[in-house]
């Protein structure tokens, strides 16, 4: 195989791991198990509610620095997983269906913040860093 042809599947991959991260965000959507914006997260884990406290909370791969920190530092308080998405805030955004910038997002349900984080880390395994690390380990 060439060095275009892996280029081009190296993208094709990228892309289908893409749509799948953006597919089971809007699954989560239309279900009703997904809490969006910073504060409402945040009101959400402190809240601790059965059935409304996040699983996992997730961050646009943008979100400015103090809401990075207020976020990670409520979520560690209240020892709810805190991940960046392979997204940015525009993205994540369209993903969810919403006008604008999204910057934090939580997951009510196990199952389905499990789902996303296994689509993001296989768009993560196929980052245009990742696969450049690749192809110098190659050469």
């Amino acid at each position: 195989m060439n060095r275009e042809q892996a280029e081009k599947e190296a993208a094709l991959q990228r892309l289908t791991a893409r749509k799948k991260l953006i597919g089971m965000l809007g699954l989560c959507i239309k279900a009703g198990k997904t809490i969006v914006g910073a504060e409402l997260v945040c009101n959400a884990v402190r809240a601790a509610s059965p059935g409304k406290t996040p699983h996992t909370v997730f961050l646009a791969s943008d979100t400015g620095a103090n809401t990075k920190k207020r976020v990670s530092n409520c979520c560690r308080y209240y020892e709810v997983p805190c991940r960046t998405l392979q997204l940015d805030g525009t993205a994540l955004g369209e993903a969810l269906g919403k006008t604008g910038y999204i910057t934090a997002l939580g997951i009510t349900d196990r199952g389905m913040a499990e789902a996303i984080v296994a689509r993001d880390e296989a768009l993560g395994q196929t980052s245009p860093q990742t696969e450049a690390r690749r192809m110098s380990d190659h050469l």
